[in-house]
């Protein structure tokens, strides 16, 4: 690249010509690739009510997670995603906050 009074440009060499071309982009052969973009995530609301006398909300889908939050019972919920282990199903019911919908064999949430 040459830098002229403060500028710069890019310069480059034509592949067996010996002649630089100013201000073009340097070609590989390959035309250039657009980042594919995420696909969405699919937007899942779900209400429920607690069944549970009190229910830990927590950090994550884990009883090791930190408790963020308690509901009751009655407390009705919004249930934007679930996880599962095959065993106990977790929901997340916001930004960093997962409450157990089944765990050891127990139904602390009910989706209506």
């Amino acid at each position: 690249m040459e830098k002229e009074q403060g500028k710069s440009r890019l310069t480059r060499m034509m592949p067996g010509k010996g002649t630089a071309v100013q201000g073009q982009p340097r070609q590989t052969g390959e035309e250039p690739t657009q980042p594919v973009p995420p696909k969405p995530t699919p937007i899942f609301r779900q209400p429920a009510v607690v069944r549970a006398r009190s229910l830990h909300v927590r950090s994550d889908h884990s009883m090791n997670a930190d408790t963020v939050s308690t509901l009751r019972s009655g407390d009705k919920i919004t249930v934007l995603e679930t996880w599962s282990d095959g065993r106990d199903t977790w929901a997340r019911i916001g930004y960093g906050q997962w409450a157990a919908i089944t765990y050891n064999g127990q139904k602390y949430i009910e989706l209506i």
